[in-house]
């Protein structure tokens, strides 16, 4: 009873003897010894394998970790919470990842296919380099920019551009920053690498930036002082 279930032979009369009347007395030992003290674990295996007895090794497998409540769909639909309205946003008791709350500027884009100008950028091209749909869209404003529009763009993001060059995504921006730059902004950006250049030539994404760098900045001493860190 319980899905327990004898593995002894049916006896027939006369074969065997007075032994045949042990046969009832091991199954009831069989009973005691799994059924009473096993009892959850019968039903484990009965409810995992649908009745049918077998692939018992499942009981032993860990339990599977609980799911998220929220999903990475939903968190980013929720850029417009960005702004501290506090409008309650649909219900949702579960927290939005920081990492997954963008400004108005970069949600309408991504969501709504707003196209900021250069002067709408201010302040936020950190965020859009970072961004898989906002680093695209910074390459292509940087080459129709003017040379203004260009210096302003570069001149905001330089300061923090160790954390771009590592970045996915940034990585890709700063390529293309380096490529439009003047000497100077160079210049600058490779004196940033100055005592970490090994480390970024051997970063999946900084690498990329090292190559760049070398490949254009003059015969400085920025450029030996670097070459000389790689020997």
């Amino acid at each position: 009873e319980g899905g327990v279930v004898s593995h002894q032979p049916a006896v027939h009369g006369g074969r065997g003897g007075p032994h045949s009347r042990q046969e009832p007395s091991h199954q009831h030992q069989h009973q005691l010894a799994h059924g009473s003290n096993n009892n959850n674990n019968i039903i484990n295996i009965n409810s995992s394998n649908n009745g049918r007895g077998k692939g018992t090794s499942r009981s032993n497998s860990p339990a599977q970790p609980p799911r998220a409540a929220g999903n990475r769909r939903g968190s980013e639909t929720s850029w417009g919470s960005g702004s501290g309205s506090g409008s309650g946003g649909g219900g949702s008791s579960s927290p939005v990842p920081p990492a997954l709350v963008c400004s108005p500027l970069l949600g309408e884009h991504k969501h709504g296919g707003r196209k900021p100008t250069v002067a709408e950028l201010a302040g936020h091209v950190l965020e859009f380099a970072k961004d898989s749909h906002g680093s695209r869209y910074l390459q292509d404003v940087m080459n129709k920019a003017s040379r203004p529009e260009r210096d302003a763009l570069i001149n905001e993001i330089k300061n923090d551009c160790l954390s771009v060059v590592q970045d996915l995504f940034g990585n890709y921006v700063m390529q293309n920053f380096l490529d439009n730059g003047t000497e100077e902004q160079r210049e600058f950006i490779a004196n940033k690498m100055r005592g970490v250049i090994v480390d970024l030539s051997m970063h999946p994404h900084g690498c990329r930036v090292v190559q760049k760098v070398l490949e254009l900045i003059g015969p400085t001493s920025t450029r030996y002082d670097l070459l000389h860190e790689l020997i």
